[in-house]
């Protein structure tokens, strides 16, 4: 992941990124087409997810709704 900032300057920090989450997380970010959402989201179980957050990175909103289940 490389961050640009002019307030706080240029970084790359290295991420893991998996298939199915299996242990809870501080962040979840969804990066998806819209029409795999779905799939993602089944890989993300409430259990898994803690108390973390999801951040979605898609276009539009239509996703809204599905994200809030």
């Amino acid at each position: 992941l490389t961050l640009r900032s002019g307030q706080f300057g240029d970084g790359t920090l290295p991420v893991e990124a998996v298939t199915e989450l299996t242990e809870p997380v501080d962040l979840c970010v969804v990066a998806t087409k819209e029409t795999g959402l779905a799939e993602a989201l089944r890989r993300v179980p409430a259990a898994a997810l803690g108390s973390g957050l999801v951040l979605p990175l898609l276009n539009g909103f239509e996703h809204v709704a599905l994200l809030r289940e």
